[in-house]
């Protein structure tokens, strides 16, 4: 650990110290795709613009996206180790062919052409020092909403380890549920405590919410040695709103 501190300065630039570091995921190859891209049943399809104007958010369940979340959990946790930030895991392509898997799924909400933003994170939430997710927040105001209710922001966020309650998984308040959603007051809180849903997940699991929706990621409790929350997040844009850039 110490030996790698000492060469972050010299070394972090090259690619050759992003191999030697996890040699399990790659950079700059073509050939770590793993299987098709998800496909979405016909009642996913109807069903996801319906919940993500009503609700704000949806979670497609259990789906096989290709990349190994034990690699990714051992990548993460090595990183934390040794002093580095977990989104240093974008280096590797395997995180990147991650999200494309899943297009069919903010192709649907935004339109086939979407881009992607460039905003992304990752995180690992610590059950050993009760560290936390993000707090209370709308990741951005109204004016990502059309008229219809519909949305040209989205957050993608995709867990690697199981998240519960005990980790600090996240918290959302359905749109529906939020008296100030898509109001002028939507810097004022209100709503009731007991609409608040804790979004459980597993690995295979894929979420994603607009950027009005009020959410926040919890601080997970003591427990030495338990399972941290680990997760990453994108987001797409579709080519109508002005948070393009």
């Amino acid at each position: 650990m110490a030996e790698i501190k000492a060469s972050l300065d010299q070394d972090i630039s090259k690619k050759e110290f992003w191999q030697n570091f996890f040699p399990k995921f790659n950079i700059e190859k073509d050939t770590v795709f793993s299987g098709s891209p998800v496909s979405l049943t016909e009642k996913e399809q109807k069903e996801i613009p319906e919940l993500m104007i009503r609700e704000g958010y949806y979670r497609l369940a259990q789906k096989d996206l290709g990349i190994s979340f034990a690699n990714c959990t051992e990548l993460i946790k090595k990183l934390d180790n040794e002093g580095l930030d977990p989104v240093f895991a974008y280096m590797y392509d395997e995180l990147w062919l991650l999200q494309a898997k899943v297009q069919s799924l903010y192709k649907l909400v935004l339109g086939e052409d979407c881009v992607m933003h460039p905003t992304f994170w990752a995180w690992l939430v610590s059950t050993d020092k009760e560290t936390a997710g993000w707090g209370p927040h709308r990741d951005r105001d109204r004016s990502c909403l059309r008229a219809d209710g519909s949305t040209r922001l989205i957050t993608m966020w995709i867990p690697i380890t199981e998240a519960t309650p005990m980790n600090g998984c996240v918290y959302m308040v359905p749109a529906y549920k939020d008296r100030h959603y898509n109001t002028e007051k939507e810097d004022i809180v209100n709503f009731d405590f007991q609409d608040i849903r804790a979004l459980l997940a597993s690995p295979g699991d894929v979420y994603i919410w607009n950027h009005e929706v009020y959410h926040w990621g919890a601080r997970a409790a003591y427990r030495p040695g338990g399972e941290p929350r680990i997760s990453l997040s994108y987001e797409y844009a579709a080519t109508d709103t002005a948070h393009i850039k």
